[in-house]
């Protein structure tokens, strides 16, 4: 009788998590929406091309289908996962990820739809998922700073003075390390093992020695494929809002944000503020349509960020832990 009331109480407390996270979620998307009002009021009064917009929205499940897909390859090792529930899990952790810094809570979200004897090993596996994506907005981003200054002479001459070319050679020296290191990741089972301090946590990273190369590659050129996906999207953004600027300066203008939102400690929930402020910075190289550059950025967030999770708070709603 004990064992059932014990059940019973786990599975209520379980109800009563799921109730908090989810109206925690929808209530910080509803926040920053009403917080947002100048960015639909700068909608309003701005002539806009719809077209941009139905294609944004039409890259939306292609941007966090390749996601799921990515991750369903990095858990492989542990457990087989249709697209249907790794793309669950995806959804569910971007619910996690919105409460916490630099959506940390997102590695401990997706693993919920693991059994539970693989969701400790699951969250290496989206760490490394974390790393290669963090590493391919790093890339892109130093590629986009290398053409401003091949490109667009004149902008770096007149609001990049103190970017000297030493500073281009350590973002590119940063990167060749974090490459390293990257495809040197199979080896940290090994050092966890000689440091006795985390032998205990080793037995949930043996399956981290069985990444190959190529492995690594394949899940780099996942995060390459999601990049241009939403890198495009940043792009249709400022072509809905009719900013005057050319597709490569737009894109280069991607790489520039994300390389610098991504090394920003931030929550998600702010993420779209931080976004905004960056945003304005390096579009102000070509425009300075400010209340049109966040309003930009804000759509960007609510489609990108904001409605995949509110699907996800749903779905969490639902699902069975």
């Amino acid at each position: 009788m004990k064992q059932i009331t014990n059940k019973t109480y786990k599975k209520w407390l379980f109800v009563f998590l799921k109730l908090i996270i989810l109206f925690a979620a929808i209530g910080f998307v509803y926040q920053r929406i009403v917080t947002e009002e100048n960015a639909f009021k700068t909608l309003l009064q701005t002539k806009v091309n719809w077209f941009w917009l139905i294609c944004i929205i039409a890259l939306l499940p292609v941007n966090w289908s390749i996601e799921a897909e990515k991750w369903r390859f990095a858990v492989s090792k542990l457990q087989k996962l249709t697209f249907a529930k790794a793309l669950r899990g995806t959804l569910i952790g971007l619910v996690f990820a919105i409460f916490t810094p630099n959506r940390i809570g997102e590695l401990g979200g997706r693993v919920l739809v693991l059994r539970k004897r693989f969701r400790f090993a699951g969250v290496y596996a989206t760490t490394i998922c974390s790393i290669s994506q963090t590493l391919t907005i790093s890339m892109f981003g130093v590629f986009a700073a290398l053409l401003l200054f091949a490109c667009f002479p004149q902008v770096i001459s007149t609001h990049f003075v103190e970017l000297s070319s030493f500073v281009m050679f350590f973002l590119i020296f940063v990167n060749l390390l974090f490459i390293a290191f990257y495809m040197k990741v199979n080896r940290l089972t090994r050092f966890i093992k000689s440091r006795k301090i985390l032998t205990q946590y080793a037995k949930y990273m043996d399956y981290l020695s069985e990444f190959s190369d190529k492995e690594l590659l394949t899940l780099l050129f996942y995060n390459s494929l999601r990049y241009l996906v939403f890198s495009v999207q940043f792009c249709f953004m400022l072509f809905f809002f009719q900013i005057e600027i050319s597709f490569i300066e737009a894109w280069i203008v991607a790489g520039l944000i994300y390389l610098s939102v991504t090394f920003v400690p931030t929550f998600a929930l702010a993420e779209v503020g931080v976004r905004g402020s960056v945003a304005l910075f390096f579009v102000g190289f070509w425009s300075d349509k400010s209340a049109t550059i966040v309003a930009a950025m804000t759509f960007l967030w609510l489609i990108n960020v904001a409605l995949p999770t509110s699907l996800g708070a749903i779905l969490l709603s639902k699902h069975k832990i």
